[in-house]
Order: C-alpha cells, then sequence, then structure tokens
C-alpha cells in the first residue's frame, strides 16, 4: 500500500523492480486511516521530516525495503 501518487508509484515500482516483493499494490490518501485499521505502515523517508503518525518501520531507501518486507512476513508467519 502506498499514499503516493499512482503513476509515480507505479514507475518507482517498475524502475526498482519491487513488484516482485508484493502480491498486491493498493494506493491509500492516509497511511494514519490505513495503520489504525490495522495494516503494517512503512514510512520511506530519505531525509528527516516531521512524523505525523508513528510507522511500524521507518526506512530511508529500496535497499532496505526487501528486508522490512522478509520481517513482517516471517512476523506473521
Amino acid at each position: 500500500m502506498s499514499n503516493d501518487v499512482k503513476e509515480w508509484g507505479k514507475y518507482l515500482r517498475e524502475k526498482y523492480n519491487l513488484n516482485r516483493l508484493f502480491k498486491e499494490v493498493v494506493m491509500y490518501k492516509n497511511s494514519m486511516a490505513a495503520s489504525e485499521r490495522g495494516l503494517r505502515t512503512i514510512r520511506f523517508c530519505r531525509k528527516v521530516q516531521e512524523k505525523t503518525f508513528e510507522p511500524d518501520d521507518e526506512i530511508s531507501s529500496f535497499a532496505q525495503l526487501k528486508k522490512v518486507i522478509k520481517d513482517i512476513w516471517q512476523f506473521y508467519s
């Protein structure tokens, strides 16, 4: 799930071959609302920004994404 612009998210997933990490991708406008509904959230932040909510995980590069997703799958297995 992403709160990014649909077209930009698609471009980044294709560019970095991220689709292989996900079964489904959902574009959601509000990560805080998603978190409140029980979805695990990963905040992608390359530079320090004000936090509007506390994500389950925070990463600063796509290289970190695979490990975080693997950890989430192990948590639920």
